[in-house]
């Protein structure tokens, strides 16, 4: 539409200030002001699990397992609905009407809309496709736009809530927390979006350093998602001198909430480097920052647990939300703890923990007999002068646990899906040990297997270990997905475990737990109590290593096991055998979808690149089922794992000479421990190529001197999976290369590069293509054929 021109300096007059007043009118580029007096959120909203009304009447909680959504009566604290949602929910928000709700699905890269919640029928009405992994949603106060936070596809999306359509989006790298500020008015147009990036950057120390990751939270304008600040968390104390590890770096960034001007983001802290140990390895912390893009604080919450609570005491394993009541109350849930901790700010780092007579909510083990396993989610209520009730999502017992603030009690559990039965019961139970510190797992609920493997993937941190330095392994990998009965890989970076029950080592010698091999005055299951159980040896001839650190690969953990029969705690209490059950979970890991807004075409050449002979040819090392090439071909016990340490091996390149022995290294000798030999490759990645001293700094043992070095160096590496490399930046099994362009472009890394064709010469956009084959890769992605003679195990064993 044209505009007449007006005339500079000479006002106009009747008919034309009409007709210009009516033209700017019907002008689509003139905004309207927003309707007065609409229904407002009564404060910021943050991602989560669980949500409650505006009016603390109803409670929402998402139920992954049951693919539902729980409504919940405050009133009667029963659930009055159960609604069918969609594949894997992952996150919920209520509109400020409290009669419509928005429900993230991870598994589906959607969210859906549902309609009647304040009514005894509501039903999803409405969807939208987003990213990969949605794992987060906020609204803006006045409910027209929801912000989703796609963890996998790496983009925050902004969504039209009338429309049902995505008006915006931005890169954020992996992004998990989120809120939205709320100023109290009518109006949308000043607030702000605050996302955590959920994986520290690299940084400013090296990979395995307690130095090597520094958190990052931006703060993003609601109305365009274009950047204010990035509010950076460099690498804090641990804050008391009798923690093993005096620094640690701010990492999985699961939860942030707004008061006021001020943000509280959980972080899990990593300390990599030095020998492994229970309260050295992770530290649960609480980032605070402004929005105005300030970075107010750190503080380690370890530290005030040890100097305020006494024992016996819950260091909070894996804080995985906030919610608060004002603007100083925090109270922090931490999913390994089964607990939540109440913190008062006193300062913008300094906190004091629970009440004179509560210092800790926990929620396992209480008079009330709650129950609360895995906790993920809480919410408070708006009025705490009409209501002291929070709640809380309780995952893997798929109940919500009732909160008296007040009295600082757990006081009711309700129900919230059917229970699981047969094998999901016995997955459901591989759940519960995979991601709880308490009792046999880990002590004092310092961390459990979940701190290091988030959602069951990556933390994506480089940790020094006895056999060198080792990212943290994607466990979606273990298994394969794909069609067919499942193939489960060999464990570890050098192939040194064959089964997950060698972990047990793991449980026992990192994070402190007597484990699930025990015997003798057996606890009581029911507050995970493990009384005076004593720990099997895993080595029952040589008394001097009762972890069996000496047979790795030759006495299995699980012929340990079985032998124990009646007289094995676990079947005791619970009928069942720990490590068997979280087998069974493992086998149902996801892998994260991949990246949903790729070139197709650029998929397609990427995936010819990785197939052909004549060009990467890398399906020569990560085809087959589960897109990789390692495979347990035999199944373990001392006769089996024995014969195999004197069955030839021979292979091009290869060091070894047997199926299973010590790493040989080049001028004679052995690099313990045992070793699978057929599954290692080795692709020039050890160390750093070129560089004698970085690589002796980098690749030590835990413990060690330098010249001592890691495994890895002459047979190679464990074949990784491809699943969820969209989560699994840096690669390598040294964190080396931050990202897939530098893997294929690093001349250090060239052998890598040229492992299936030694004339491999991609060009930039040839890069780029096979970059996005690679991110596409899901447990849908159709696996690409072995070459044949590449694959050099044997076919089965005996």
């Amino acid at each position: 539409m044209r505009i007449p021109m007006v005339q500079r300096g000479r006002p106009l007059a009747g008919a034309g200030l009409l007709l210009l007043a009516s033209l700017l009118a019907g002008c689509p580029s003139q905004e309207k002001p927003p309707p007065a007096n609409v229904p407002v959120l009564k404060r910021p909203s943050k991602a989560g699990t669980i949500a409650i009304t505006g009016d603390d009447k109803r409670v929402l909680v998402v139920n992954p397992e049951n693919d539902s959504l729980s409504v919940i009566d405050t009133a009667s604290d029963a659930e009055v609905a159960e609604v069918p949602v969609g594949d894997e929910p992952s996150a919920v928000v209520i509109a400020p009407d409290d009669k419509v709700a928005y429900v993230a699905l991870k598994a589906e890269a959607r969210v859906v809309r549902v309609v009647g919640i304040d009514g005894s029928s509501p039903a999803v009405s409405g969807s939208v496709a987003v990213g990969s992994e949605p794992v987060g949603l906020a609204l803006s106060p006045r409910g027209d736009r929801l912000v989703v936070a796609e963890w996998a596809e790496g983009r925050v999306a902004l969504v039209d809530t009338k429309t049902l359509s995505v008006v915006a989006s931005k890169a954020v790298p992996n992004p998990r927390g989120l809120a939205v500020s709320n100023n109290g008015d009518q109006s949308d147009a000043d607030e702000k979006v605050v996302v955590t990036e959920f994986y520290g950057r690299p940084g400013p120390g090296p990979e395995a350093s307690d130095t090597s990751r520094t958190g990052a939270v931006r703060v993003l304008k609601l109305g365009d998602l274009s950047e204010v600040a990035t509010v950076l968390f460099e690498p804090t104390a641990t804050g008391d001198a009798g923690f093993p590890a005096q620094t640690t770096s701010p990492n999985q960034l699961y939860s942030v909430a707004v008061a006021g001007n001020k943000f509280f983001a959980t972080a899990i802290g990593a300390s990599p480097d030095g020998a492994p140990v229970f309260n050295g390895n992770v530290f649960p912390l609480v980032l605070v920052g402004d929005l105005g893009g300030n970075k107010l604080g750190s503080i380690s919450l370890a530290a005030a647990i040890k100097q305020q609570v006494s024992a016996p005491r819950l260091f909070m394993a894996d804080l995985v939300d906030v919610a608060l009541v004002g603007s100083d109350i925090l109270y922090l849930v931490a999913r390994g703890a089964d607990a939540v901790q109440r913190a008062v700010l006193t300062s913008d780092t300094t906190v004091s923990l629970g009440t004179p007579t509560v210092k800790q909510l926990d929620l396992l083990a209480n008079a009330n007999n709650t129950g609360c396993q895995a906790p993920i989610g809480m919410v408070t209520p708006h009025d705490t002068s009409q209501t002291t009730k929070a709640y809380v999502n309780c995952w893997v017992s798929r109940t919500a646990t009732v909160v008296a603030l007040d009295s600082q009690t757990p006081s009711k559990k309700i129900a919230t899906g059917a229970a699981p039965a047969g094998l999901e019961a016995q997955v459901n139970k591989g759940r519960r040990f995979f991601f709880t510190g308490r009792a046999r797992w880990a002590n004092e609920a310092w961390s459990s297997c979940g701190s290091c493997h988030s959602d069951g993937l990556s933390d994506n941190v480089t940790w020094r270990f006895a056999a060198g330095p080792r990212q943290s392994t994607d466990m979606s990998g273990t298994f394969s997905h794909g069609p067919g009965p499942q193939k489960q890989r060999i464990l570890n970076w050098t192939g040194i475990f064959d089964e997950l029950h060698d972990f047990e080592r793991n449980t026992r010698g990192v994070s402190g737990g007597k484990g699930a091999i025990t015997t003798d005055n057996c606890g009581n299951f029911a507050p995970e109590d493990q009384g005076g159980e004593k720990q099997a040896s895993l080595n029952p001839a040589d008394a001097t290593d009762k972890n069996g650190i000496k047979v790795q690969l030759g006495i299995p953990v699980r012929e340990i096991q079985d032998a124990l029969g009646a007289a094995l705690c676990t079947v005791q209490l619970t009928g069942g055998k720990d490590w068997d059950d979280i087998e069974e979970f493992v086998k149902t890991i996801r892998p994260p979808k991949g990246k949903q807004f790729l070139d197709a075409g650029s998929v397609a050449r990427g995936r010819a690149l990785f197939e052909q002979t004549g060009q990467g040819s890398c399906a020569s090392c990560h085809g087959g089922p589960g897109w990789t090439l390692s495979r347990l071909f035999y199944t373990p016990s001392s006769t089996n794992n024995a014969n195999l340490a004197n069955t030839p091996f021979s292979a091009p390149g290869s060091p070894h000479t047997k199926q299973i022995e010590q790493e040989p290294k080049a001028g004679g000798g052995f690099v313990a421990p045992a070793q699978v030999s057929c599954v290692l490759r080795n692709v020039g990645s050890f160390g750093v190529p070129g560089n004698a001293a970085e690589t002796d700094a980098l690749e030590k043992k835990a413990g060690n001197p330098p010249t001592d070095r890691a495994q890895g160096e002459f047979a190679g590496y464990n074949i990784p999976s491809l699943y969820g490399l969209a989560l699994g930046a840096p690669y390598l099994h040294h964190g080396q290369a931050k990202t897939l362009a530098e893997l294929f472009t690093d001349p250090k890394w060239s052998v890598h590069l040229r492992a299936g064709n030694a004339v491999f010469t991609p060009s930039a956009g040839q890069i780029q293509d096979l970059a996005n084959f690679l991110l596409s890769i899901d447990a849908a992605t159709p696996e690409a054929a072995v070459p044949g003679g590449a694959d050099q195990c044997l076919i089965s064993f005996p």
